[in-house]
């Protein structure tokens, strides 16, 4: 049997084959990229120190 070029089959078999592809490696960049921006530890968003709410009323 031979195989005929242009047709709309090839095209799509080529084209989900390529999104497939594309999805994959994709979904890798995202995976990577949320393990890098996760908070290291528990407490990476605390401010440190005392804030306006907890200071004294009174200033000198």
């Amino acid at each position: 049997m031979e195989k005929y070029y242009g047709t709309f089959e090839s095209y799509a078999k080529e084209f989900f084959s390529l999104l497939w592809k594309f999805t994959i490696v994709y979904a890798i960049f995202m995976f990577v990229g949320f393990v890098k921006t996760a908070p290291k530890n528990e407490y990476s968003d605390i401010e440190q120190g005392s804030s306006d709410w907890a200071r004294s009323r009174r200033t000198i």
